[in-house]
């Protein structure tokens, strides 16, 4: 069984990559999605996002784990994160791999408030359309808000670990370590 994170950059894709670890998981954070046939049995971000259907094809009986977050705190996060990204600067492989990710998801590479957030709200409708008749097969976890190991856990099967959640990877951190 594989484990997927299916929800875009910027939700906590990076702090569930480590929790998946800390729970025993081979897990990546990144675009070589080529490397789930052998190496790993489990991926996080956007990457893994865009392709959620056909990896629920190819890889029977996985479990999916759609990270999600505030719309508005997410777009800020996002801005931020895309002005820090120069694609030109990437190799051949990745500029493709994220200017393809980001035309399917938002219909535009560089960043666009408006059409960001028609392809995440878009994203996330179809997720949820898609594993309507199977709940058993989706977990939509909000680790930017708090939750972690007691969801997460309980959707694996897995005791939950002695350390604290990985909060990984955040811009700011508001009241009670929540992310801004």
């Amino acid at each position: 069984m594989k484990v997927f994170g299916i929800g875009v950059a910027k939700t906590g894709t990076t702090s569930l990559t480590e929790a998946l670890k800390i729970l025993g998981y081979s897990a990546i954070h990144s675009t070589e999605i080529y490397r789930l046939y052998d190496e790993v049995n489990s991926a996080t971000d956007t990457s893994i996002a865009v392709r959620y259907k056909e990896l629920d094809i190819i890889f029977p009986n996985s479990k999916f784990i759609l990270t999600t977050r505030d719309l508005n705190d997410w777009l800020a996060s996002f801005e931020a994160h895309a002005r820090k990204l120069v694609i030109d600067d990437l190799d051949l492989y990745r500029r493709f791999e994220f200017s393809w990710i980001r035309a399917k998801l938002f219909g535009k590479i560089q960043f666009d408030k408006d059409l960001f957030a028609q392809g995440y709200t878009r994203h996330y409708q179809d997720v949820n359309d898609y594993f309507r008749n199977r709940p058993q097969d989706i977990l939509i976890l909000n680790i930017c808000d708090g939750e972690g190991w007691p969801k997460l856990c309980s959707f694996l099967n897995k005791p939950i670990p002695s350390v604290p959640f990985p909060n990984l990877n955040k811009r700011n951190e508001g009241e009670n370590g929540k992310y801004k």
